[in-house]
């Protein structure tokens, strides 16, 4: 839905600005937007490359996330 630069540059300040309302830290925002860009795009059931290599793997999905994130 988002590239990476309309995410951090575009979505980030908005939802820091709400989250700032809340008493929530700008960092910590950052901090989860990072993690879960960076972390869930390599195996998330929406990429086709994921389910390219678990098919060939012959891997069921929740497997393959519940395996791999601690990894990436």
């Amino acid at each position: 839905m988002f590239d990476t630069d309309s995410f951090f540059f575009g979505l980030m300040p908005v939802l820091i600005e709400i989250a700032g309302n809340f008493g929530v830290l700008p960092a910590h925002i950052a901090i989860v937007m990072v993690v879960c860009r960076n972390c869930a795009t390599f195996i998330s059931p929406v990429v086709p490359a994921t389910f390219l290599g678990i098919g060939l793997a012959d891997v069921e999905i929740k497997d393959h996330i519940k395996n791999c994130f601690f990894w990436i």
